[in-house]
């Protein structure tokens, strides 16, 4: 199943493991081996000429066989011929590893090391046999069913009653509502999310066509949250215009945070939240602050969703707390 994009989720704090072999093999030389916590194994070194029919070393974790995947050829700046091979982790192989075996030209290497594996997004892509479209990788899923922990801790603080603006699922309402403050959402109709609303705050989510105003009367909530929602708006302009409408005290709001794109250019790499295929706007802190400053007196920004790309710290998603 392809991985689709979900709001909130970032990488977990695992770093790959290297460890060195140092020895001839063959027509050339294994330099070492690193276990990257995505699931892929490498081990790097060079071969002189064409290397096809050539028998794999064999690679264990706690004695299980990781199964080969492939093999590439690279430029290197010390010798011609760089080589790699890839070993896949199944994912059906789930904890902490202790140990790393490999065996390669009659000889094998046995590393101590505490493994640990995640799952990441688009996994398949490692090995899918299938050309994947623009669809496939531009995705969009269904509405979460947990609510970000961050958010959760934000979105509890506001005095009731508290709308969810773009509510998914229901999952925020429901968590208010098992803390006994009075709460209850809005959202778009279409049958698979009404059939997706959680059973036990059924009633006490709104549907609509999108058009505004809402049926909400003036300042019919004392707060408004609107999480990872107004990205996905053409009209954000007038969701928040209406969001300041129904809104009495204060409004909570999250969008994805596009200044990760140039803080991860150096890294060649995209925060992968921010390529789901019905996102129309993209905010960063001063376009994001100059909006609200239209329709709240008073606006805090923040950060959550907290990630690394390398050495670089950068936050999934910016967060306002808004004040009439």
């Amino acid at each position: 199943m392809v991985a689709r994009a979900s709001r909130f989720l970032g990488p977990k704090s695992v770093t790959p493991s290297s460890f060195d072999i140092k020895m001839p093999w063959g027509r050339g030389y294994v330099d070492g081996i690193c276990v990257d916590p995505s699931g892929l194994i490498r081990i790097e070194g060079w071969w002189k000429g064409v290397f096809a029919d050539e028998t794999p070393p064999v690679v264990y974790l706690d004695g299980e066989q990781i199964p080969f995947l492939q093999h590439f050829r690279f430029t290197r700046p010390d010798v011609s011929g760089g080589l790699a091979l890839e070993y896949l982790v199944p994912d059906t192989l789930a904890g902490i590893f202790k140990t790393l075996e490999v065996t390669l030209g009659g000889r094998s290497f046995r590393f101590a090391s505490n493994i640990t594996f995640v799952t990441p997004h688009y996994r398949s892509l490692f090995n899918s046999s299938a050309v994947w479209h623009r669809n496939n990788i531009y995705g969009s899923g269904p509405p979460n069913s947990l609510v970000h922990p961050e958010v959760f801790e934000l979105a509890r603080r506001l005095p009731p009653p508290v709308l969810d603006f773009g509510c998914g699922k229901g999952a925020l309402v429901s968590r208010l509502r098992q803390l006994g403050i009075e709460a209850q959402g809005i959202e778009l109709f279409s049958e698979g999310l009404r059939a997706a609303i959680l059973p036990e705050v059924s009633d006490r989510v709104t549907f609509y066509d999108g058009s505004l105003p809402t049926c909400f009367a003036d300042g019919q909530f004392n707060s408004v949250v609107c999480s990872e929602v107004l990205e996905h708006i053409p009209n954000y302009e007038g969701a928040l215009e209406e969001i300041a409408r129904i809104t009495r005290q204060s409004a909570f709001l999250t969008v994805p945070d596009a200044s990760a794109i140039p803080a991860g250019f150096r890294h060649g790499v995209v925060p992968w939240h921010l390529l789901e295929a019905t996102h129309v706007n993209f905010f960063n802190q001063t376009s994001l602050t100059r909006e609200l400053r239209r329709h709240f007196r008073k606006v805090q920004i923040g950060r959550v969703g907290s990630v690394y790309l390398n050495d670089t710290r950068t936050f999934v998603s910016l967060s306002a707390i808004c004040s009439k």
